[in-house]
Order: structure tokens, then sequence, then C-alpha cells
């Protein structure tokens, strides 16, 4: 689930900076690779992953 709500990010992001800023594939990655990127990236992942964090504490409960 962490892996599919990553992969929806990523495309919403490239659909967004395309229609909206006109930015390629390829200027969006490099983007990501700044450090300002790479903390947006960061949150991404981290967002991406509260689903399992969730789930297992439920399980526990």
């Amino acid at each position: 689930m962490a892996a599919w709500f990553l992969g929806l990010l990523f495309a919403f992001e490239t659909v967004l900076g395309a229609a909206l800023f006109g930015l390629t594939a390829a200027e969006q990655l490099a983007a990501l690779m700044t450090p300002t990127g790479l903390l947006g990236l960061s949150a991404q992942i981290i967002a991406a992953l509260f689903p399992l964090v969730v789930d297992r504490k439920l399980a526990l409960v």
C-alpha cells in the first residue's frame, strides 16, 4: 500500500509540474536532486509509510 501511495504522489507531482509549470519529467527529476527537492522527497516517503505504522499499531491492540 505504501508503494502504491508513493507512486500516486509521484504521478500527481509529475502531472501538476507539467500542467502548471511546463516542466518535463527530466526537469522534475533534476529538481528532486537539490537539497530542497530531497527534503520534499523524504517527506513524501514518510507520508507513504504512515499506513504501515497505523496498521502495525492496530495489530498490537
